[in-house]
């Protein structure tokens, strides 16, 4: 009997009819799904930002994040108007459209570009292969830009330089933290390093020749082939800063720039300080054989450096009192000279916050014993002849300033009352110390030489490549005669450098 109920074959039959509505179902819910989620993260084409672009944040609640989406780590909360540069994208997750953006201040990662507002689209001269050349014109394109002393994030900040900020190329790109770095010079801030990526080409440098073969690497050592002019800027009307001597030494930090078709560059000098020089007249620097090691085992005798250039090393040994150190310090400071201090070990740590200063302000120190023995005997007695107890009066001393300052000493030292002979050569040698710094003028400070008889003898009576020796102790007029000695020597041409820089 079936009448008004189910048969076996109709409940069969309508199974099979539910079972292919459910099937159809479950074919086109997905279809739908995907549809609408394909509408939900499609962007229009005009609205996709171009890697490269410069975007600024305009919500104040953006995070940067690990990875595309939500639920991807957060890095950091971004502030209103923090600006990046596009390095990937679009990606489509959570409905939105998610970029890859890199910043000077949160680092490298990923926002939804609903929160981001174009600035600038990417410019073909903005990247162009090879970087900028130096003499361009750039802008700085975030508010939070810093200007470091190299390139590189970890290196230190100069200044933070305000949006909009322009400046000249100096010499890059140097790759570092996986951006270009641009040595930069601008009014406001000085020179220094920045992040390419956050700057934007003004002007191109317009070329005024072509740098020929053998251009001078940043980096080298070079010295002058003329009396030559250092000055502010790299040009002829740039203002001069010093006039340095024939065959002075120098380092190369940038360039070169070329102006009115000379090639310059800027160059550090311990004599003069740092300026634009022509690379007409700057020629690599050769090392010196006074400055490549012996090979004979016994450390070199020095009493002078190169008699060729007009260049004099003041000497400084601090071993007993205070003395005048801080002032000779402040006298070295306000005339911007460099010196090479004799350095005790005991002197330096009865008086680390000199030591400290020697080293910041640029100074050379050598290694002058921990306790000043003579290790001969000849002025003094008992004589110190253990090649350990040598060893251990030079390590000493090294170790104490290395761990205060990080600076290290060998492989100049000077002998305790000039003693010297072979044995002691030997053991200096065998101790890491092969340049053994002597003196070719005392003032005689030390035995009591009045100021004029001082002057006499180191500033009048200085020639070319001598090493001069002064002392720092209360008794001695050195620090009284110290500015008329610069004064003089530098008035006869003279340029004042290290007893290292004076044997290159």
């Amino acid at each position: 009997m079936n009448s008004g109920g189910w048969s076996r074959g109709n409940v069969v039959a309508g199974w099979r009819r539910y079972a292919l509505m459910v099937s159809f179902v479950a074919v086109l819910l997905p279809l739908i799904g995907a549809a609408n989620l394909n509408t939900a993260n499609r962007v229009a084409a005009a609205d996709v930002i171009a890697i490269g672009s410069v975007i600024e944040i305009n919500d104040p609640q953006l995070y940067l994040r690990s990875a595309p989406g939500f639920d991807s780590t957060v890095l950091a909360h971004m502030e209103l108007k923090t600006r990046g540069t596009v390095l990937a994208g679009p990606v489509a997750a959570n409905g939105l459209d998610w970029y890859q953006i890199q910043t000077s201040r949160y680092g490298t990662g990923w926002a939804a570009g609903k929160y981001l507002k174009v600035i600038s689209a990417p410019v073909a001269t903005a990247t162009p292969t090879g970087g900028w050349a130096a003499g361009s014109t750039i802008e700085v394109i975030d508010p939070q830009l810093y200007l470091r002393s190299a390139p590189g994030f970890g290196s230190t900040v100069l200044a933070k330089m305000a949006l909009g900020t322009r400046g000249t190329v100096l010499s890059g790109p140097q790759y570092a933290n996986g951006h270009p770095w641009y040595q930069i010079r601008t009014n406001a801030y000085g020179t220094g390093w920045a992040s390419g990526t956050y700057l934007r080409l003004i002007s191109a440098a317009q070329p005024t020749a072509t740098p020929p073969p053998g251009t001078i690497g940043i980096g080298a050592s070079v010295q002058t082939t003329a009396v030559l002019n250092l000055r502010t800027g790299p040009s002829l009307t740039s203002t001069i800063a010093a006039v340095m001597v024939n065959g002075a030494r120098a380092t190369v930090v940038a360039g070169p720039t070329w102006a009115g078709g000379i090639p310059w560059y800027q160059v550090r000098t311990t004599a003069y300080g740092t300026g634009w020089a022509s690379g007409n007249y700057l020629v690599l620097a050769g090392t010196s054989a006074l400055l490549t090691k012996p090979t004979d085992g016994l450390s070199r005798l020095i009493y002078n450096g190169v008699s060729s250039r007009n260049e004099v090393a003041i000497t400084i040994d601090a071993g007993a009192d205070r003395g005048w150190a801080e002032e000779m310090l402040d006298v070295l400071a306000a005339n911007g000279v460099k010196v090479t201090w004799g350095m005790t070990g005991a002197w330096a740590s009865a008086n680390p916050d000199l030591i400290e200063r020697m080293v910041n302000e640029g100074h050379q120190i050598m290694n002058h014993t921990w306790s000043h023995p003579s290790f001969t005997g000849v002025s003094a007695s008992p004589a110190m002849t253990s090649s350990t107890a040598r060893k251990s009066e030079l390590t000493g001393t090294a170790d104490y300033v290395y761990n205060l300052t990080g600076y290290r000493m060998s492989p100049y030292w000077r002998p305790p009352y000039g003693d010297i002979n072979t044995s002691v050569r030997r053991d200096a040698y065998d101790a890491g110390y092969w340049q053994t710094v002597m003196w070719s003028i005392d003032s005689m400070g030390w035995n009591g030489a009045s100021v004029s008889q001082i002057l006499n003898k180191c500033a009048w009576g200085a020639k070319a490549g001598d090493i001069i020796l002064l002392h720092v102790g209360y008794s001695s007029k050195d620090y009284a005669s110290l500015q008329q000695m610069i004064t003089i020597l530098q008035n006869r041409g003279f340029a004042l450098v290290t007893v290292e820089e004076l044997l290159g």
